[in-house]
């Protein structure tokens, strides 16, 4: 009996207890900035010693950074912060990996420098600099401004990135701004937000690995705690779920089930508008296009978030030759996760093909990876 325990507790060591804990030891950027090169010019204070200033986005203040540099070299040997405060944010440089990180509290924002070797880069965000000094000296440093942190974790002999972005951190208007996402790609360029059902980590409670279910037990900026589970609470925040929940729209007063679109085998489209997004209103006659162009393969269905006055207007002012409804508020908890305009890609058989869709030329992008 005595064996017998400790092998039990042996076993539960080595994991089949099915609580795995990830570490986030890798770094990549949200697709949609993947080519962008985002710089930084370095102004001249002496020989070897350069000035610029990083706004960092989530903290009140611009760091001023000097700079030890060879001239031509791609990366800096040292950087020091110059206006940092006592007992502020904390700043350190890793010259080997070219990471700069600020930690302020629980929050640890990173910052990784890459190679610009061209001034023909598109050069975004680069910063007013201080009036004293005048001369640029055509050097600059490449810089990431949106970066997560990642791990690899194998589920059912499949290879899962797990992401997590922004933790501990809040928009201006004091709302969690922290993301998470899992992503079959082998790039380093992780997938945010694609079939998110939650806008945070604080709100996300499971991860659905293709049918595989972990619940998130604990979430820090350098790893992630989760523990195999069976099921799901039906009304839980989840990253993926692959199927639809919520199904019932409003006709002219009335509840239709948007899945009987589906009967015919065609693809269906959600279209999520509001009246107050020019985008939205821009989007109407592409959206009659592309359902002409995708006839008998793909049924558009807009929901308005608004009344059905207002949209009966708006149907007869756009000529719009799709069908639209009123967006349901299960319909909004559902599936809306950021602005208008939203669309959602749904196949023949109720799985979410893709969330997030903003603009029709994106969608159009999509479709033409289908057909």
């Amino acid at each position: 009996m005595k064996f017998l325990l400790i092998a039990i507790l042996f076993i539960g060591n080595l994991g089949y207890s099915q609580v795995i804990k990830l570490e986030l030891d890798k770094y990549g950027k949200y697709h949609y900035e993947k080519n962008i090169k985002h710089a930084l010019p370095l102004y001249l204070e002496k020989k070897g010693i350069y000035y610029t200033e990083l706004p960092i986005r989530f903290f009140s203040d611009t760091l001023q950074l000097r700079i030890t540099k060879k001239k031509n070299a791609y990366f800096p040997k040292d950087i020091e912060c110059i206006n940092q405060k006592e007992n502020s944010w904390k700043f350190n440089y890793d010259s080997e990996k070219r990471l700069i990180t600020i930690i302020e509290g629980d929050l640890k924002k990173v910052t990784h420098l890459y190679n610009l070797s061209s001034r023909e880069a598109r050069l975004v965000s680069v910063n007013s600099i201080n009036d004293k000094i005048a001369v640029d000296t055509s050097e600059w440093i490449g810089v990431e401004r949106k970066r997560i942190m990642y791990g690899e974790i194998e589920v059912e002999g499949e290879v899962y990135s797990i992401a997590v972005s922004d933790l501990n951190t809040l928009t201006p208007r004091g709302q969690d701004a922290s993301s998470i996402s899992i992503d079959k790609s082998k790039s380093s360029y992780k997938i945010m937000f694609d079939n998110a059902r939650c806008n945070s980590v604080s709100q996300t409670k499971y991860l659905d690995f293709d049918g595989s279910y972990f619940r998130i037990k604990e979430v820090d900026s350098d790893f992630i705690r989760i523990e195999k589970c069976n099921k799901i609470v039906e009304d839980s925040c989840i990253y993926i779920d692959t199927h639809v929940r919520a199904s019932n729209y409003v006709f002219e007063g009335n509840d239709l089930d948007y899945r009987s679109l589906l009967e015919d085998g065609e693809y269906l489209v959600l279209n999520i508008f509001s009246e107050y997004c020019p985008p939205c209103i821009s989007d109407f006659p592409k959206l009659n296009k592309l359902q002409k162009k995708y006839e008998g393969k793909v049924t558009i269905l807009g929901l308005f978030a608004g009344n059905q006055n207002d949209l009966t207007r708006l149907e007869e002012t756009f000529s719009v030759t799709y069908p639209l409804g009123i967006l349901n508020p299960e319909i909004k908890k559902d599936l809306l996760h950021g602005g208008f305009p939203y669309k959602a890609l749904i196949s023949p058989n109720g799985k979410i093909i893709k969330l997030g869709i903003r603009s029709t030329e994106s969608l159009e992008e999509v479709l033409e990876t289908i057909f």
